[in-house]
């Protein structure tokens, strides 16, 4: 678990300003619209960060493949906790807000 954090850790800041910008545009839209559209920009942020880790900061593996990671563990580990504070950050914010 440890080495997965380690991992989220390097693009940790831009995925939750995202889950930031997603609560806070919840506040202006009805609960299931402020849900699908949240949930589009996420799935859209994350395929980007991804490719851009893929891109520019391909020799980070070295690391996690000596400690038996491979990159498809990291990717889902990754999307995994993002996607769990993401839904508790939404959950949250429809609570507080309605």
């Amino acid at each position: 678990m440890r080495p997965l954090l380690a991992f989220y850790q390097n693009f940790l800041w831009p995925l939750n300003l995202i889950n930031a910008a997603c609560c806070v545009a919840s506040k202006y839209a009805p609960p299931l619209a402020a849900i699908l559209y949240a949930f589009w920009i996420k799935a859209i942020s994350i395929i980007l960060i991804g490719v851009y880790v893929e891109v520019f900061q391909s020799n980070k593996f070295y690391f996690f493949y000596n400690l038996g990671y491979s990159k498809k563990s990291l990717y889902a580990g990754t999307i995994l906790i993002d996607l769990i504070i993401w839904s508790v950050c939404l959950s949250l914010s429809l609570i507080v807000f309605s």
